[in-house]
């Protein structure tokens, strides 16, 4: 049986991934073909990093496995957008307490703080695409 942790930080990542993809919708609704996107699709990702982190992920102890995929995570995102990790070492933990919250909480409040983490995670990509349309035309 998975650690309750483990299952947190699996659920953590899965939000925190979601909330990316979210972000990097342009307007138009087609995606932004910057940064990760460039990335994502190069000959250094394709020979190099995808091959070493499969190397390590499959060489690392089962208990270990997440945290590899979650540092390789942060180095991906920070070597194509840099300036957004902060923001998502934020989400990540962030939605591994609230998860580890959820988890010890009676019925009620589950319900009340998963909704709370909702709207955060919904609030905080919608700060970066909308804030300079609402500054500009205020």
């Amino acid at each position: 049986m998975v650690p309750k942790r483990v299952a947190a930080l699996k659920n953590a990542l899965i939000i925190q991934k979601a909330l990316y993809l979210l972000y990097y919708v342009g307007d138009d609704g087609q995606k932004d073909r910057g940064g990760i996107q460039k990335l994502l699709f190069s000959i250094f990702f394709l020979f190099t990093f995808l091959p070493v982190l499969l190397i390590l992920y499959f060489a690392v102890p089962f208990k270990y496995k997440n945290y590899v995929l979650l540092a390789a995570s942060l180095l991906f995102y920070a070597w194509g957008e840099p300036i957004y990790v902060f923001l998502m070492i934020f989400s990540i933990v962030f939605n591994w307490a609230m998860a580890l919250d959820i988890e010890k909480e009676r019925r009620i409040g589950k319900k009340a703080t998963l909704i709370f983490t909702i709207v955060v995670n919904l609030l905080i990509p919608s700060f970066f695409k909308y804030y300079g349309f609402c500054y500009l035309t205020a």
